[in-house]
């Protein structure tokens, strides 16, 4: 079920995460699914960093990521880069 929901989600997660609600079903997700089932959203926030975190509601979707991902290393470090790579701008 949490992989069929994902892909009924896929290619709009960033449009979920900008959403005055859909932010509330994406911190959902990352909060009640397993780490497995949650990729595709660490990789759409990681490509899409920029718009992510200059939005008042996606900000907060990426504190999620970054707080969930402590527990996995590799979308601890990916996120981190990402967040390094745009420091400046």
């Amino acid at each position: 079920e949490q992989q069929q929901l994902m892909q009924a989600i896929d290619g709009r997660i960033v449009e979920l995460c900008l959403d005055q609600n859909g932010t509330h079903v994406v911190q959902h997700l990352l909060a009640c699914f397993m780490p497995a089932s949650t990729d595709s959203i660490f990789f759409a926030v990681a490509e899409n960093i920029m718009q992510v975190a200059h939005h008042p509601h996606g900000l907060c979707v990426l504190k999620k990521c970054i707080s969930k991902a402590k527990l996995n290393e590799q979308y601890y470090n990916l996120l981190l880069a990402c967040l390094a790579q745009h420091a400046v701008d």
